[in-house]
């Protein structure tokens, strides 16, 4: 089965969420000012993009949901993660997609 969103994916728990300046759970701000607290998420050891995906959508979102947008994760990181979206390596900055979640 696929894994599920956490209940609350800003908690200073979650995995994943750097606190470089002890900003907002971990979360990290665009260096020119941007005021959406999730814009990076920073690759864990065990993270898939599915499941960075699965827990930046609102809780109980769907496999349909989630097979939505982890492809648009995969194509605003290109250039981080490279021609294979299914190898991503902890330490890598990822950042969110634009616009709404498909």
């Amino acid at each position: 089965t696929a894994p599920t969103a956490p209940a609350d994916p800003g908690r200073s728990s979650s995995p994943g969420y750097d606190r470089p300046s002890g900003d907002k759970a971990g979360r990290q701000d665009a260096a020119d000012g941007a005021d959406r607290p999730d814009c990076h998420y920073r690759v864990v050891p065990g993270d898939t993009l599915w499941s960075i995906a699965a827990a930046h959508l609102p809780p109980g979102a769907s496999d349909a949901e989630v097979a939505a947008e982890w492809p648009r994760w995969y194509a605003a990181n290109t250039d981080v993660l490279g021609d294979d979206p299914h190898l991503i390596h902890p330490g890598q900055l990822l950042a969110a997609p634009e616009g709404q979640p498909s």
